[in-house]
């Protein structure tokens, strides 16, 4: 009788960050007002999505007039760099590369970010 195990590990030359304190909702309020402001400022009309650190919601906001795909990708993306700690954009330049990264329900679209307090 034998046992396998399968080990699979996403690399990455990444440093990754620890997942830090959980996100509360006036904090997840916050961030999400700073990138409406950003947005607004740049003439983007845009939908935010704010995750825990395990990827659950905790705020979505979307602007008037934003197409109604970004509803669905701003929280796949949120949730995206979340769970894997880093921004989506790392995985969206390995998709040529690595083609079967399309197969575990992430969202390689550039513009999910962690986001990291300072201590």
């Amino acid at each position: 009788f034998y046992r396998i195990f399968f080990l699979t590990l996403l690399t990455s030359a990444m440093v990754l960050s620890a997942y830090g304190p959980a996100v509360n909702n006036e904090t997840a309020k916050r961030i999400a007002a700073g990138a409406v402001a950003h947005a607004s400022r740049n003439g983007w009309n845009v939908a935010v999505a704010v995750v825990d650190t395990h990827g659950m919601m905790i705020y979505y906001e979307m602007m008037d007039d934003t197409q109604t795909g970004s509803a669905t990708v701003s929280v796949e993306k949120a949730r995206t760099a979340a769970m894997f700690r880093r921004p989506t954009s790392a995985f969206e330049g390995n998709v040529g590369s690595r083609p079967a990264m399309v197969t575990f329900g992430v969202n390689m679209i550039e513009g999910g970010l962690p986001v990291v307090a300072e201590e």
